[in-house]
């Protein structure tokens, strides 16, 4: 039997308003969110709430203005950062 993320298991039930609402409470439910719901605009929302958000950001969806305003906030996000 092959097991699913819970993230997978919802996605028809995520969209970007809820994804963006739920990431303005609280920043790592981004966590919880299908890669593919991770806009710019959500992982923007998802740090400013919580920078430690940047370790749940799926690496591709990890802009550089992403990255820049969670460092900015807390330094030690700085592992998260991936160069490119």
């Amino acid at each position: 039997m092959k097991l699913y993320p819970l993230s997978h298991f919802f996605l028809e039930f995520q969209t970007s308003e809820l994804c963006l609402e739920a990431v303005r409470n609280c920043g790592v439910a981004i966590k919880r969110m299908h890669p593919k719901m991770q806009t710019p605009e959500i992982c923007l929302a998802a740090v400013m709430e919580n920078s430690e958000a940047l370790a749940y950001i799926a690496p591709e969806n990890r802009t550089p203005q992403v990255c820049a305003v969670a460092v900015s906030r807390d330094a030690k996000c700085l592992k998260y950062v991936i160069e490119k």
